[in-house]
């Protein structure tokens, strides 16, 4: 007799379900209606940091763990996965950290900067208002974005050419950049996959009697190892024309839609089949 299926969803943020301008998530609501109607997890997967994602999990009574600053920090609610160890007391979240701290980030785009000359504002240069206008967050929501613990957004203001040797010269100091919507986001020699791939391991146990079915989505170069790991990849039409290649994927849903319109369509198609087989 087959197992029925576990879905878990994993899910880029910016451009992918909030909207590449507003930031909202108003047209994915009846897809996000019938994941809590089904108890299906939900875990975001984004470059945002932490303070920004609780905001926006309350907002979207989302429970399930969460993936912050493209894979630099995991976190798990308290006792969602059994035996999993608690963080720490006055934390009701167990965290995984696997990136290098901002301060030595910072000290390496220093370095970069002074040897090669490459053009470029990280975030902490930029500062919350420069941010906010450059995004078009409120100054309070910029601030948030810029709380950071272990990548860095730069705004690349250089060439293409420029930024395949910036690249290079951070390699060879242990890091990487990935380019994102807006920013180069330099951190560790980790990204989106490997946070999933952990949690897809717990999910495996929470879930034993089940055969787990993975669904990735995202709208960017930094969703791409995510995407390439998932049984069911979606691939939002973006706002960059960035090429989006994925052949290792099991199967691929690319929308015609961008953002949390396509966000939408994508899943209720995925759940009309899913619902049907279990």
């Amino acid at each position: 007799m087959n197992r029925p299926s576990q879905l878990v969803v994993f899910s880029d943020l910016d451009g992918t379900l909030l909207d590449h301008d507003t930031y909202s998530w108003d047209a994915a609501r009846p897809a996000l209606e019938v994941l809590r109607e089904h108890d299906i997890p939900l875990v975001a997967v984004s470059s945002k940091t932490r303070a920004e994602l609780l905001s926006l999990r309350a907002a979207l009574c989302n429970h399930h763990p969460y993936i912050v600053e493209n894979g630099a920090a995991t976190y798990i609610p308290h006792g969602y996965f059994a035996g999993l160890s608690h963080a720490g007391s006055g934390n009701e979240e167990h965290a995984i950290s696997d990136g290098p701290s901002r301060e030595t980030l910072q000290g390496a785009l220093r370095r970069a900067r002074a040897e090669g000359d490459f053009r470029f504002r990280s975030f902490a240069e930029l500062g919350t208002s420069e941010i906010a206008r450059l995004t078009g967050l409120s100054s309070a929501a910029a601030g948030r974005a810029n709380n950071r613990a272990a990548s860095e957004p730069v705004l690349w203001q250089d060439t293409e050419h420029r930024l395949r040797e910036f690249s290079t010269a951070l390699f060879e100091s242990g890091l990487r950049c990935v380019r994102g919507g807006r920013f180069v986001h330099v951190m560790g020699q980790f990204d989106k996959s490997d946070s999933v791939a952990r949690l897809v391991g717990l999910y495996a146990h929470k879930f034993a009697a089940a055969k787990i079915l993975t669904v990735a989505l995202g709208d960017g170069p930094n969703d791409l190892q995510m995407l390439a790991g998932a049984d069911i990849a979606v691939v939002v039409r973006g706002e960059h024309p960035h090429a989006m290649p994925l052949e290792s994927a099991s199967r691929v849903i690319r929308t015609t839609a961008p953002g949390p319109v396509g966000w939408n369509e994508a899943m209720l198609e995925i759940f009309s089949e899913f619902l049907a087989a279990n």
